[in-house]
């Protein structure tokens, strides 16, 4: 027995007879027990479903341990009074102790008895002796959301934020009810339950390196799978997290159908040959990102985007919560006949998403990595990622009997401000690098760090305008992520500007490596008139930030011919339906 405590009892133990289920109306008593619960589904067993596909050698004694997982915990919240927190860690996670008893909860992963908790519990008490850890009361009700993993994102994905649809069925409102949260989780934490639309305010931090929490009434929901199975209600919190997500509308559209997550090793696991890996995967038409350089509501959209999905397995792989139904994913995973929980797959069987694996050579002295086998990632590629709708759209060229030339080019330009990084000294000379036809990785304009900044082109007299391309900075993920906020907007008296593109328009385009953003007066549907097809004129060309952030970009050519000027023997339509029909209706 670890000194200063009386024994172990599991949670369902001590609730006892103070166990409601769901739908079930409790009892009136005259004093709140010590502990209750509200059972929302019970625990079940299932047989397991194999991997949707497999490439590569995986160990038969691995996917024998895959498919013995055919226990599916019960789903509760549990609301215990007057209990010690300790923690939360990694691997012994937040330990609760009731009136000298060390509780137990297997739908927690809340093991007192393993020796990390041990050591825990040991270390707790010698700290709080020596005065280096304080008790802290707190009397207000408070949640405990984050347990076991907190510092680690796909913990966050699987077993932190679904038991807020738990609390939603419960009756419990994070309006009244603050979530307690460990002031050293991972920076993501708090991004993500922003862009749940939860504020700072309906949060109560505390430091688990400093203090020993005292609460009079916490409340507990259990995580919603057991090692690498779901239980069925997870697809029913998934649905409430998009909800929340939704309701904010901070999250734009991408336009990316296929995503490779290229991780930096500092973040998840290694794979040997990751290089290899990404140039194969861009030559099949996926775009490699990298999720930890890229805010939180940016990485929420190019999964909702994604339709193919490639990449080690891990945390980052777990964002296909906010991926939809039908999505395929692809984990390269090691080959040591070990413990494969593949939780990928426990998350794709609840959300109808596909997962397979491509396995490559662990290597057994350092566990963590994973060998990159080319031959099974080629095949995979190949047999399982062919769907040509997903292929990413041919940039159209601009069609040069229309605009001979970019009209944009070597024109008057300013822009709202000059940076410490500028390369010239106003705003003039800054802007006109924009439009002065070199398109490489060393040619770029920037203003300062501002709101709303913008860059604008004075074309010299009014133009039909065909095309605008516009070349992002070449770099790093999150330079060019920078401009996920752009729109362009036209004038033809510089005092009335008419939108014509925004941020849901477009997601992080390239420059020049081939892949820059590109508007078409053929494509573009007024929003105000819904006509598509209508001549736009306009003798100023504005592209702009609606966020705070610096604009930076390479270039913006502009195609178009002087306005009057027909170029097509083409009768225009002037209908009633003229433009408000799809192209292929019939």
């Amino acid at each position: 027995m670890t000194e200063g405590f009386n024994g172990v009892a599991d949670i369902r133990e001590i609730v006892g007879d103070n166990m409601i289920h769901f739908g079930t109306c409790p009892p009136v008593t005259a004093e709140p027990p010590a502990a209750e619960g509200l059972m929302l589904a019970a625990g079940l067993r299932a047989s397991r479903p194999d991997p949707d596909f497999t490439y590569g050698y995986c160990p038969w004694d691995s996917l024998q341990y895959f498919r013995r997982q055919d226990v599916l915990p019960q789903v509760c919240v549990y609301g215990l009074r007057d209990v010690t927190v300790i923690g939360p860690w990694f691997q012994s996670g937040a330990l609760l102790v009731q009136n000298g008893i060390r509780l137990k909860c297997d739908d927690l992963a809340l093991n007192p008895e393993d020796a990390p908790s041990v050591a825990r519990f040991t270390e707790d008490t010698a700290e709080r002796k020596a005065g280096a850890r304080v008790l802290r009361q707190i009397d207000e009700p408070v949640i405990l959301l984050a347990t076991n993993g907190h510092q680690i994102f796909g913990h966050w994905m699987v077993d932190f934020l679904p038991k807020l649809h738990l609390l939603s069925l419960a009756g419990i409102s994070l309006k009244s009810v603050r979530i307690l949260l460990p002031a050293n989780m991972g920076p993501f934490g708090r991004d993500l339950l922003r862009a749940l639309d939860i504020g700072d305010e309906q949060i109560l931090l505390h430091d688990p390196e400093k203090e020993t929490l005292r609460c009079r009434t916490l409340i507990v929901p259990t995580m919603l799978r057991r090692a690498g199975r779901c239980h069925p209600i997870f697809a029913d919190a998934v649905a409430t997290l998009n909800e929340m997500i939704d309701r904010t509308g901070a999250v734009p559209a991408s336009p990316l159908r296929r995503i490779y997550i290229a991780r930096d090793p500092r973040f998840g696991r290694r794979l040997l040959g990751g290089e290899q890996a990404e140039t194969i995967a861009t030559q099949h038409d996926f775009t490699a990102i990298r999720p930890e350089q890229l805010p939180i509501t940016s990485q929420i959209a190019l999964f909702r985007g994604a339709r193919e999905i490639l990449g080690s397995y891990g945390s980052a792989l777990h964002a296909s919560i906010f991926c939809r139904p039908g999505v395929k994913i692809a984990a390269i995973h090691g080959q040591l006949p070990h413990a494969f929980d593949a939780l990928q797959s426990g998350i794709g069987e609840r959300l109808g998403q596909p997962a397979g694996y491509i396995f490559g050579q662990s290597l057994p002295d350092d566990p963590e990595s994973i060998g990159f086998e080319e031959t099974a990632f080629r095949t995979c590629l190949a047999e399982q990622f062919s769907h040509p709708n997903f292929l990413k759209p041919v940039p159209p060229k601009p069609d040069m009997t229309k605009s001979p030339v970019n009209i944009a080019l070597n024109r008057p330009a300013t822009q709202s401000s000059i940076s410490v990084w500028s390369a010239e000294t106003t705003p003039e000379r800054e802007a006109e690098r924009g439009v002065n036809g070199i398109v490489d990785a060393k040619n770029w304009f920037q203003t300062k760090l501002e709101d709303q900044p913008w860059w604008q082109v004075d074309l010299g007299a009014q133009f039909t305008l065909y095309s605008i391309r516009i070349f992002n900075r070449t770099g790093t993920t999150d330079v060019m992520a920078r401009v996920a906020a752009l729109g362009i907007a036209l004038s033809t008296d510089g005092i009335t500007w008419r939108k014509i593109m925004g941020p849901a328009d477009h997601g992080i385009f390239g420059g020049a490596d081939g892949d820059p953003l590109i508007w078409q007066a053929a494509d573009f549907r007024d929003p105000e008139t819904g006509r598509q097809g209508d001549e736009i004129t306009a003798s100023l060309v504005k592209v702009f930030l609606e966020s705070k952030d610096l604009l930076s970009l390479g270039q913006v050519q502009v195609y178009g011919t002087p306005a009057g000027t027909s170029t097509s023997s083409e009768p225009r339509q002037t209908g009633p339906l003229s433009g408000l029909l799809p192209d292929d209706v019939f």
